[in-house]
């Protein structure tokens, strides 16, 4: 009786230790379901205890089936059907063979099959059938890329879907990379397609994703697009800027009236098919159009042409560039051009027989003068040819021999457009030997606001005909004996350069070349000059500091 007591006290499910374990022991695919499950409780205290009933069944309050198990608290059921709910209790039974009361059921299912399910589906939201689908890509034009089409695969089972791969059979199709090789049962990836012709007609692939799926170890998708002929315009500025047929606006930026301010477009065929037709016209009479290059341009070829922005009144200037071609979607290619017309002044200098000089490269020489004597004076002449007034002329003068080159005084400080006036210069050598000065000519002028020019003579002991002696410049010829001053681009920036040439007999040394940047302060050697020739007949130095509006230079021989 005493044994039935304690027999009768139910044994306690620990339910959080319930285990459904899956066994995979017998199982040859991963397709195949678990079928049995894993029990756990507490023990009964008693010492007689002798094993325990399962009862189970797959309804509550009728379980129909029972397993007997040792001392043990725990059993494995077998043999169960999937996707079936069981319930299930545990009872103890001692030595004597009495049996406690049920103790409070559980209930389970056996999972259905464990394994990865593959779907794939493309943009338009449909799913696609293995080997059986066909996705085209459109039409698209030779050496262009059409429109990506994205597709999306999905995991619709129970296990991981693993070892994801993607392969297309063609050159043609292109595919991004797959975000993961591995989806959870419920997780999806995307990958795009995108279709680049590379010949005419309808072209063909096989995609083909691969995985750890059972049943579907390889899904096949056949593609295809086709391939188009077609030419295709493409239009930039000079400085290489794409433009876009009705959205660009090329702005000249402010041009003096009177002056011009060119512009080079180049038009490129980026097409698989020729491009004829071409013309180019403008609507606006300020821009006025070069000469088209070529009419027809096979796939990729260039042509060009200039438009010279020549505004006939101040303000703000607009036209319209029209650019037809076969192009079947810009067969006329839209470009708005404007600029602005500057109302301004512009120096122009002339010495007496009526030569233009250039600034920072003029250079009079008044010939070989006696000692305190006086050359014939030359004169200069201040002309105006721009369309604003040119105001605040003034000359400023100075360098090593400033003193024995006398400047007349100006007779105005302003002229109207088209309007001059004129100064003269006369040398006088104080010493003998080469004198050196500068005249700065002042104004309003946005690009020339100093005019500069280096004078030159020679002062000597005895009287030469000072009618003779040249006026050199750097625009024009001189005797082959006289230095050589010129302005030549170098790696995009201007430097004075000095020609000399050697007569037999005479030393010329590159140390003997020096450069100054106010005339009296002069400089040699190479941490100022660079040598370009030097060989037995001619020396040329270069200067080494560039020049530059702010910044003025000057080179000579030495004295």
């Amino acid at each position: 009786m005493h044994l039935s007591n304690r027999i009768q006290k139910s044994p306690v499910f620990l339910l959080r230790l319930l285990l459904i374990v899956w066994s995979l022991v017998s199982i040859s695919a991963a397709t195949d379901p678990p079928r049995s499950v894993n029990l756990a409780w507490n023990a009964n205290p008693e010492a007689d205890i002798a094993g325990y009933r399962v009862h189970y069944g797959t309804a509550s309050g009728d379980l129909t089936s029972s397993l007997t198990v040792d001392t043990s608290p725990a059993a494995t059921l077998a043999g169960l059907e999937p996707g079936t709910r069981y319930y299930c209790a545990v009872r103890a039974f001692n030595t004597s063979a009495l049996e406690g009361s049920l103790s409070s059921e559980i209930s389970f299912v056996i999972p259905a099959a464990i394994a990865p399910e593959i779907t794939v589906a493309h943009d338009s939201g449909d799913d696609l059938a293995d080997g059986r689908s066909e996705i085209s890509l459109g039409e698209v034009d030779l050496g262009s890329t059409g429109t990506a089409r994205t597709f999306v695969i999905s995991n619709l089972g129970t296990a991981d879907l693993t070892n994801l791969a993607i392969t297309a059979a063609g050159a043609e199709f292109a595919i991004t990379p797959l975000g993961t090789t591995t989806l959870a049962p419920g997780e999806t990836t995307r990958f795009d397609v995108t279709f680049s012709p590379l010949a005419s007609g309808i072209r063909s692939a096989f995609l083909r994703i691969t995985s750890n799926d059972p049943d579907t170890g390889s899904f096949d998708i056949a593609l295809s697009g086709t391939g188009l002929t077609a030419p295709e315009i493409e239009v930039y500025k000079d400085n290489g800027t794409s433009l876009t047929s009705g959205g660009t606006s090329v702005d000249f930026g402010n041009c003096t009236l009177g002056a011009t301010s060119p512009r080079t477009f180049t038009i490129q065929n980026t097409g698989s098919a020729t491009l004829t037709g071409l013309s180019v016209a403008s609507d606006g009479p300020d821009f006025i159009l070069g000469k088209l290059g070529s009419t027809s341009l096979p796939p990729g070829a260039r042509t060009t042409f200039g438009i010279s922005f020549r505004p006939g009144t101040a303000g703000t200037r607009a036209g319209r560039l029209v650019i037809a071609s076969n192009d079947s979607d810009e067969r006329l290619f839209l470009i708005t051009l404007t600029g602005q017309g500057v109302k301004a002044p512009e120096i122009v200098v002339e010495v007496s027989s009526g030569r233009s000089l250039t600034d920072d490269d003029a250079f009079i020489n008044f010939g070989t003068v006696a000692v305190r004597s006086t050359a014939n004076s030359k004169t200069f002449t201040i002309r105006n040819t721009g369309t604003a007034n040119l105001d605040g002329l003034g000359i400023i003068k100075n360098g090593s021999n400033s003193a024995e080159f006398r400047v007349s005084a100006l007779r105005t400080r302003s002229l109207a457009p088209g309007a001059s006036t004129s100064f003269k210069v006369q040398f006088s050598p104080a010493r003998t030997g080469i004198r050196w000065a500068a005249i700065h000519i002042t104004s309003n002028d946005a690009d020339e606001s100093s005019f500069d020019i280096v004078l030159t003579g020679t002062g000597s002991k005895s009287s030469t005909s000072a009618a003779a002696a040249p006026s050199l410049t750097g625009s024009h010829s001189i005797p082959t004996s006289s230095p050589v001053r010129r302005i030549e681009l170098i790696d995009g920036r201007k430097y004075l350069t000095l020609t000399i040439a050697r007569r037999p007999g005479t030393s010329v040394l590159p140390r003997d070349v020096e450069v100054s940047s106010n005339l009296v302060d002069w400089s040699s050697g190479k941490r100022h000059t660079t040598v370009l020739i030097d060989t037995a007949t001619t020396l040329k130095v270069r200067d080494n500091t560039p020049v530059s509006q702010n910044a003025r230079r000057y080179i000579r021989r030495k004295r």
